[in-house]
């Protein structure tokens, strides 16, 4: 066989049938314009010839990296690098041939160590090997050489559009196993196209691609040529494919996950993870905030420092000297005392559940509520009265403080392993039935904590009254996120509107968290108009509907911006505020309603079968949510629990709309909804008619039974000092702002409306009396 027309190399030699017959074929010489013909480099004290600068190979520099389009095999897959003692398929055919030509220390019966291997001396010198057709090829031993160190091995091609005028062209598509992908040129070095200069060789002339016409093509410079090795080694992708499956397989059956590539050789890694607790909170302020006034309480104030210090003997004092155990139930009865509040983080240290006890129950009521609770310890103020119930008592007197003075000085560790146990459980009001208690885990707490203090933007800078009694749902999230922001706690042991209004010109509070009744007190006070009121900021309002009227007036007096929330025991308790949205006008009707969800908070409206109910302020449906502060549930209740939590969602009993902004506005608890002859009639409806009579004080509308209408609204008022007023009065002042059926059919004047021990009005009272 000759040479064929339009290829190099002159001369083709012929190959045997069978690889064992293979013999040296002799070659003709070529002209090579670095040596002279007919010489071989490695003769003994031969000395190769000099290079021009120009054309050396770059040695590689610390920090160089191979481009990526030589780093990667055939059809961009990964190379494979070869493994010691391994050989290729078909290393046994083709390895004594290289490109073109017989490789001179493989031919059958040479000498290896005759003479240099002609790679290493292409690397030394910049000799190329003749590129005449790839038959054949060695295995490579070892990682490949650098691009730049082998020049003549692989053509480095240059990108098309680099030549002046040139079109960019458009990268190819390249279908490897699976969706299609696009080879886009390196970033660093040239694409396809034009060859580079080849050290040892002339450049090629500037002009037309391509040969003149009628002239052979020279060498293998074809532009768009396919890399040749895919040939060779078109079992790679199957390959990789199984290793990788392999691969896959191994690790589907590890523990935990592979260490990073930055921490190789550290290990596989598990991920930790760190239970949430309030009691994180405390340790941010004892660290960051030791020296800053953390809790005022009458004429004594503490320190971060030193309130956490007594936590600590507070939590010591429970496990060394009253033997309580970890998970026992720790109960406090007890006002808005500093003791209290030491008791929301020293309880948690010791590993117990805190129990805050209503101080306006009865005893035959908090024995009930202690015997359902299994409390173990019960710490009382001297001024509550002894419920005498069978349980070991502590006294809050001259001896619990000497009891911590003996108890040593330090830091106590957490014993929390679960942020999914108990920490805290308060029992409900009682105000729509029997009492429950609502179990909070530590989770819930942190979790209340952060929504609440991202919602209400509060600050190291704040300063907050504690109006609300800690025990009720207004109360206890307020402790957590002030103390891990740094803010001040002022205590107020029982409520009086002269020494509340006091209280915030002395110390400049900045907050007030109060229910209705509470915020009516202070505006009726006489000192209202004389106290300097002007730092308060805020004031939040829950536990029972507000007017838009009552929002003006406390603004007014107050120079702060009022809203209202909502919440209840089992969600820790906040669920709405009713904050102006962002870039819009302030409006008192708006922050009157039930407001929007807290951050943190899924609140939505349900009507039947479980379907949200339109925003446009007349469906009305129940109020579900879903947070991760959300009761765990019922102490020793799965079947009221069941009946609350249903799906994943807390079901309030409380019916409310949907404004079409997206605000939510409680009309009455399901229970408390009156049915008059198939109308549907919303309490607060009615009791706000009634408010806007200027001699009502307070109202509460309960249903009575009747033989006609099934049943009907009743209406239950106190009048402000010296006002006056008549039943028939009342009634028809309602008549001209409602419809006539939701008038009430009767007006009974109390001088003061019962209440449960959080300060709402005990409407189911007020319903066994009508009844």
């Amino acid at each position: 066989m000759g040479s064929a027309p339009g290829r190099s190399g002159g001369h083709r030699p012929t190959l045997p049938s069978a690889p064992d017959a293979l013999v040296p074929v002799p070659r003709p010489p070529r002209a090579d314009p670095v040596r002279p013909p007919g010489r071989r480099l490695g003769g003994a004290g031969e000395q190769p010839p000099r290079v021009p600068a120009r054309h050396r190979p770059r040695l590689p520099l610390p920090g160089d990296r191979r481009p990526r389009h030589r780093r990667r095999g055939p059809r961009g897959l990964p190379r494979r690098r070869a493994r010691p003692g391994h050989r290729a398929p078909g290393a046994h055919r083709r390895a004594h041939l290289v490109r073109g030509r017989r490789h001179p220390d493989r031919r059958p019966g040479a000498d290896p160590a005759a003479r240099g291997h002609p790679h290493h001396l292409a690397r030394r010198t910049g000799e190329h090997r003749p590129q005449g057709r790839l038959r054949r090829r060695a295995p490579r031993r070892g990682p490949a050489p650098h691009p730049r160190d082998r020049p003549g091995l692989r053509r480095v091609l240059l990108r098309r559009a680099d030549r002046p005028g040139a079109r960019r062209p458009r990268p190819r598509a390249v279908h490897r196993h699976g969706p299609r992908r696009v080879r886009r040129p390196h970033p660093r070095l040239p694409g396809r196209g034009r060859h580079l200069p080849v050290p040892g060789r002339p450049d090629p002339a500037p002009g037309p691609r391509g040969p003149a016409a009628g002239q052979p093509r020279a060498g293998r410079g074809r532009p768009r040529q396919r890399d040749r090795r895919a040939r060779l080694d078109h079992r790679r992708p199957r390959r990789d494919a199984l290793a990788a499956r392999r691969r896959r397989r191994r690790d589907h059956d590890r523990p935990a996950r592979r260490a990073p590539r930055g921490l190789r050789g550290a290990g596989d890694l598990a991920p930790v993870k760190v239970p949430l607790t309030t009691l994180d909170l405390l340790t941010r302020a004892r660290r960051y905030f030791p020296d800053r006034i953390g809790v005022i309480d009458g004429d004594r104030q503490w320190t971060y420092a030193e309130f956490a210090d007594r936590c600590d003997r507070q939590a010591r004092y429970l496990t060394d000297e009253l033997g309580v155990q970890r998970g026992d139930v720790v109960a406090w009865l007890c006002g808005n005392t500093h003791e209290l509040l030491e008791a929301y983080y020293g309880v948690l240290l010791a590993g117990a559940v805190l129990l805050p006890l209503n101080i306006r129950l009865a005893p035959a009521e908090l024995r009930t509520v202690l015997d359902q609770s299994g409390a173990t310890v019960l710490f009382r103020h001297p001024d509550q009265t002894d419920p005498e119930a069978p349980i070991r008592q502590v006294v809050l007197d001259a001896g619990f403080e000497e009891a911590l003075a003996r108890q040593a000085a330090g830091a106590v560790e957490p014993d929390v392993r679960d942020e999914d146990d108990p920490a805290e459980i308060f029992f409900t009001s009682g105000s729509t039935g029997m009492p429950k208690g609502a179990v909070l885990t530590h989770r819930n707490l942190y979790l209340h904590a952060v929504h609440n203090a991202l919602t209400n933007a509060i600050t190291g800078d704040d300063v907050i009254l504690h109006l609300v009694p800690l025990f009720h749902v207004n109360g206890w999230g307020t402790p957590h996120y002030l103390t891990g922001l740094g803010g001040t706690h002022v205590m107020l042991p029982r409520f009086d509107a002269g020494e509340v209004l006091r209280l915030i010109e002395a110390h400049g509070v900045t907050r007030l968290f109060a229910v209705p009744a509470m915020v009516r007190m202070l505006l009726d006070h006489p000192d209202a108009a004389t106290r300097d009121l002007s730092s308060v900021r805020t004031a939040s309002i829950g536990g029972a509907p507000v007017s838009p009227a009552m929002l003006t007036e406390i603004e007014t007096a107050f120079g702060c911006t009022a809203i209202c929330g909502y919440g209840m025991t089992e969600a820790s308790p906040t669920l709405t505020r009713s904050l102006d949205k962002p870039g819009e006008a302030p409006s008192a009707e708006r922050r009157s309603t039930t407001g929007l969800p807290i951050v943190g908070a899924d609140v939505r409206v349900l009507g039947d079968g479980d379907v949200e109910v339109p925003w446009d302020g007349e469906t009305v449906g129940e109020v579900c949510a879903r947070s991760n502060h959300v009761m765990a549930g019922y102490l020793d209740a799965p079947e009221a629990t069941a009946e609350v939590i249903r799906d994943g969602w807390l079901r309030t009993g409380d019916l409310a709309i949907v404004r079409p902004d997206g605000y939510l506005q409680i009309v009455d608890r399901k229970k408390d909804l009156i049915i008059s002859g198939g109308e549907n009639i919303a309490t607060p409806e009615v009791e706000h008619a009634l408010c806007e009579h200027p001699a009502v004080r307070e109202a509460a509308v309960v249903g009575r039974p009747d033989a006609r209408w099934g049943e009907v609204p009743v209406a239950y008022v106190s009048l402000h000092a010296d006002a006056s007023t008549g039943e028939d009065e009342l009634i028809a002042f309602v008549r001209e702002r409602l419809a006539h059926f939701k008038a009430p059919k009767g007006v009974v004047i109390l001088g003061e409306l019962p209440k449960v021990g959080t300060g709402k009005i005990d409407k189911s009272g007020l319903r066994a009396r009508a009844d």
